[in-house]
């Protein structure tokens, strides 16, 4: 039982703002004096560690992002099969809308480029590192190179290019700049800091720049023997000769690390003015120091109430709520830091669970809606046709002998085949329709405003688009498939059961289908509210 009463941020500042605005004036300013330095000088370093914690997070999703950008690079057909003229649009269409790459360039498996949007092909690569770890089988991200085309300093993002059956094709490589890198990592911590970016061996990547005279980009780091990557911070001299206040974090990339460094005398003089302040408050009356509290607690309230509110709905489930409404203008440091903490994470838990949400509704293999996704949308689209007094028509496609071509040629095939009947699918549907992959070699589509002849004529011309296929997997595999169709004419007024019952009728047909020979498509000539259909229309 709680008996202590519950106060919200207004009453609380209200309350005791009056309890201690009683005490001695000159006993308040005399343990700020002796305190408040030690605190805001930790409060400074919280705000280093929070954004080197941010700027690293960031640095590394970004990097494993990109290198996940080229490994699905590496894996589309044109590139796989060595089509140079098709490989050089898509290189130059993926540049289009990932201006992050300086170029992409591909190498065959003799060490040459045969395809680079940046020079001329015919460079030899092959002893790179990236190209040896590609010939293993290994994707790989190079330490700072100098590019042998550009002469700039360069960040290699590779991944191996390897045939269906597993023959080692070549390599695409991407490089990134060191000027990419920096926009990164760009400083925004307060009171001329800076942001460097340091090797495994404590050498400069990136921030050398603001480093002072004489400062160089490979240049072994002032304090490289004493650093420390446990969060704590650490002193040394830098090349000017002043003392520098540092926080240093480890990245989980290639074993970099992230220091960011404020001068000391920077952050003495951000808290002299402070002390002074509270010196001079310490000599006001108590009619004075009132009013000031007052309004210190609608600064404060200003920034953590729309914050509170924002986390009560996002713990409550409503991550799309628009991003609170605060005013910084005049807020002080400490709330301007939690302000934007808060929003950065904000922005990467709407990220995750947008992310989170396509994968639980979309087949890995396929990349068409699953099952989850074909139970909910399709029922949207049913209430709809029946609402508008349209007929709904609904296909079960299942493989033949599916179990044979994984069983001959194995289950990585076997996922291929799927993957390229999918296309096929796709391209032989309308674009109102509802394509998705139920489990298995099962595929479901729903056909809004379709009625049985339309539906049967849809599902033929899908079954006849297999047999002009002649290159891909579906060459000389001979699949055929067997479709089952259900069509559903009358009002809706139980619509979730109704829906299961057009799956299961379509499926009836389906099985109809198979036993009598397979590759047909048979119509359920029947209601889906029917518990049974025994008459089929093959």
């Amino acid at each position: 039982m709680r008996f202590a009463p519950v106060w919200n941020l207004h009453a609380f500042f209200r309350i005791y703002g009056l309890t201690f605005s009683l005490l001695p004036c000159a006993l308040t300013a005399v343990f700020l004096w002796y305190f408040l330095s030690d605190r805001l000088h930790s409060l400074y370093l919280n705000e280093i560690r929070q954004t080197l914690t941010i700027q690293g997070q960031f640095l590394d999703t970004w990097i494993s992002y990109r290198q996940r950008d080229i490994q699905r690079l590496a894996e589309v057909k044109e590139v796989v099969g060595m089509d140079l003229d098709a490989t050089d649009r898509s290189f130059r269409q993926f540049l289009a809308v990932m201006p992050e790459f300086r170029g992409l360039g591909l190498i065959d498996a003799n060490g040459r480029t045969v395809v680079d949007t940046v020079t001329t092909p015919g460079l030899y690569l092959g002893d790179r590192a990236y190209f040896r770890a590609a010939e293993q089988g290994k994707s790989y991200i190079s330490d700072v190179l100098v590019g042998r085309a550009t002469g700039t300093s360069l960040i290699i993002f590779a991944s191996p290019v390897m045939s269906g059956d597993g023959a080692f094709r070549g390599v695409i490589f991407a490089p990134v700049s060191l000027d990419m890198i920096e926009e990164i990592i760009r400083p925004r911590i307060q009171f001329e800091g800076r942001t460097l970016l340091l090797d495994k061996s404590r050498k400069l990547i990136s921030g050398a720049q603001r480093m002072g005279p004489g400062a160089a980009n490979g240049m072994p780091h002032p304090a490289s023997h004493s650093i420390r990557t446990d969060g704590e911070s650490f002193t040394y001299k830098g090349l000017d000769g002043e003392e520098i206040v540092a926080v240093a974090l480890p990245l989980d990339t290639l074993g970099w690390v992230l220091v960011g460094e404020v001068k000391a005398e920077a952050m003495r003089k951000a808290v002299r003015p402070v002390l002074g302040w509270v010196l001079a408050a310490g000599g006001v009356s108590f009619l004075l120091a009132l009013p000031l509290l007052f309004r210190m607690a609608r600064q404060v309230e200003s920034v953590v109430m729309p914050l509170a509110r924002h986390a009560r709905g996002v713990a409550g489930g409503n991550y799309s709520q628009p991003p609170p409404e605060v005013r910084l203008d005049k807020s002080p440091l400490e709330l301007r830091v939690l302000a934007e903490a808060y929003e950065t994470m904000r922005a990467k838990i709407l990220s995750d669970m947008n992310l989170l949400e396509t994968l639980a509704l979309t087949d890995d293999l396929t990349r068409l809606p699953n099952r989850r996704c074909l139970m909910e949308e399709g029922l949207r689209l049913l209430e709809i046709s029946a609402r508008a007094g349209n007929p709904c028509s609904c296909m079960i496609i299942d493989v033949d002998h599916f179990k044979d071509v994984n069983d001959r040629l194995g289950h990585a095939m076997g996922d291929q085949v799927l993957a390229a009947l999918a296309t096929v699918f796709r391209e032989s549907l309308r674009g109102a329709d509802l394509l998705g992959r139920l489990g298995g070699e099962e595929f479901l589509v729903i056909c809004t405003n379709t009625d049985a002849a339309d539906a049967l004529h849809l599902a033929d011309r899908l079954r006849q688009n297999l047999r002009g296929i002649t290159s891909g997997p579906l060459a000389d595999l001979n699949i055929t498939v067997s479709i089952g169709v259900a069509t559903l004419t009358a009002p809706v007024e139980d619509a979730p059961a109704l829906f299961d019952r057009l799956i299961l009728t379509a499926d009836m047909a389906m099985y109809q289908a198979k036993t009598s020979g397979r590759d047909k498509v048979v119509l359920a000539n029947c209601d889906p509210r029917q518990s049974t259909c025994n008459d089929f229309i093959i």
